[in-house]
C-alpha cells in the first residue's frame, strides 16, 4: 500500500501488485502505467523574478534550496558542454553512465566541476551520486559556495525556466520527448568514441617465444596440437626420486598417487655471462628469472631486433609470475642475491635493466 501511494502520487497509475495484498510474501512484483509525464513536486523549478538590481533572482521551492537548484543548472552546463549534448536534453535523474560517462569522460567531469566551482570533488564521488540530482545534493551539503548564487544566476541560465509552471509537468521541457531520438544518436557516438580509443590502443605481435612442457619452443608446441601429441609424461629423473613420494595406494599418508606432470626441460641450462650475472648469482636465482630472460632474448630475435634497438626506449615490461618454493631449499646460503634472484618483483626489472629500457 505505501509503495502505492507513492507511485500514485508521482503520477503513476493502474497500479497492480502480484501476488496480491492478500499474501504475506517477502517480495512482490509492482506494476504500474504512466503516461511519461511524472509529478515531482520537490523538482519544479522557481520562477524568476527581478531584484532590486535588475538581475534575474531564484526563489527556491518548497524542498529545493537556491544553492541546489542553482548547481543542477550549473552541473548541466558543465556535463553538456563535455559531451556536447544539448542542455535542455539532460534529465536530471539519469544517471550519467546513460549518457556515455565512462571512467575517462567522469575524470574529466569531476576536473571542470572541481575547476569551474573551485572545490576539490574526487573521481569516486559522481560513482557515488551518479546523477545530476543527487550530485549537486552532495555538493550543496559538503561544500561551502555561497558566492556560487551571484556567479551562476544569469538571466540567460534561467529564461528557460520562464514559461514552466507548478503541478503536473514534463520534466525538464523536451527532455523526455527527445530522449529515445537521441539516446540512439549518443549510443552511437559513444561507439564510434570507444572504436577511437580501442585504435589508439591497437598492438601487433611482431615477436614470440616461448616452452610448454616438453616443447622447448612454438614450433615443437604447435607441431604438438596439430598432431595431437600429449606433452604430459613421468617425472624426469633429474627433477626429484619418485620413489620417495610416490605410491600407487591412493590415500598413503606422505605420498602422492601420481607421477606425472608436463615439465620443461633444460631448465638449469643457463648462460649467465651472456646476461652480465656472475655464476654464484645465477645458481641460486629462481628457475623462473632464468627461463624469462632467455625467452625475452628469443622473442627480440623472433623479431628480427637486437637489444641496440630498444636501448634507452620507453618500453614496458609485464610479467605474470607465481611465487616458487626456490628460495625455501637455500636457507643455508648467506648471499644478498639470494634475496633478490627469488622476488616476483624484480623479475620484469631483470630485462630492463640488462636491455637499458626506459
Amino acid at each position: 500500500e505505501s509503495w502505492g501511494r507513492v507511485l500514485s502520487h508521482t503520477g503513476y497509475q493502474e497500479l497492480a501488485a502480484y501476488p496480491d495484498h492478500g499474501h504475506a510474501h517477502a517480495q512482490q512484483l509492482i506494476l504500474a502505467q504512466s503516461d511519461g509525464r511524472v509529478v515531482l513536486s520537490n523538482r519544479i523549478p522557481p520562477q524568476p523574478v527581478t531584484s532590486e538590481k535588475g538581475r534575474m533572482a531564484l526563489l527556491p521551492s518548497e524542498n529545493t534550496t537556491n544553492v541546489t537548484y542553482t548547481l543542477e543548472l550549473k552541473l548541466v552546463e558543465i556535463a553538456s558542454a563535455l559531451i556536447h549534448l544539448p542542455q535542455d536534453e539532460f534529465d536530471l535523474e539519469k544517471n550519467f553512465s546513460d549518457y556515455g560517462f565512462d571512467s575517462i569522460l567522469g575524470n574529466q567531469l569531476v576536473k571542470n566541476i572541481n575547476d569551474v566551482l573551485g572545490i576539490s570533488l574526487n573521481t569516486t564521488n559522481i560513482f557515488n551520486y551518479p546523477n545530476i540530482a543527487s550530485l549537486a545534493e552532495y555538493i550543496s551539503q559538503n561544500h561551502a559556495l555561497k558566492e556560487l548564487l551571484e556567479d551562476t544566476s544569469s538571466a540567460s541560465i534561467q529564461q528557460k525556466y520562464a514559461d514552466q509552471q507548478p503541478g503536473r509537468i514534463d520534466v525538464h521541457g523536451s527532455m523526455r520527448r527527445k530522449r529515445k531520438q537521441r539516446s540512439v544518436v549518443l549510443h552511437q557516438e559513444v561507439l564510434e568514441r570507444e572504436e577511437e580509443e580501442r585504435r589508439k590502443m591497437d598492438i601487433a605481435i611482431v615477436g614470440m617465444s616461448g616452452a610448454y612442457g616438453s616443447a622447448g619452443n612454438l614450433e615443437v608446441w604447435w607441431e604438438a596440437l596439430r598432431s595431437g601429441r600429449s606433452l604430459i609424461g613421468e617425472v624426469p629423473q633429474d627433477r626429484w626420486a619418485v620413489a620417495d613420494h610416490y605410491s600407487e595406494e591412493k590415500g598413503t599418508h606422505g605420498k602422492t598417487y601420481s607421477k606425472w606432470g608436463s615439465f620443461l626441460e633444460g631448465i638449469d641450462r643457463f648462460d649467465p655471462l651472456f646476461f652480465r650475472i656472475s655464476g654464484r648469482e645465477a645458481e641460486h636465482m629462481d628457475p623462473q628469472q632464468r627461463v624469462f630472460l632467455q625467452h625475452c632474448w628469443h622473442a627480440l630475435e623472433d623479431a628480427g631486433m637486437t637489444a641496440k634497438d630498444l636501448a634507452g626506449k620507453r618500453c614496458g615490461v609485464y610479467v605474470g609470475a607465481a611465487q616458487g618454493d626456490y628460495l625455501q631449499q637455500q636457507t643455508d646460503v648467506e648471499d644478498a642475491s639470494v634475496s633478490w634472484g627469488n622476488s616476483s618483483s624484480i623479475l620484469a626489472a631483470r630485462i630492463s635493466y640488462y636491455l637499458n629500457l626506459k
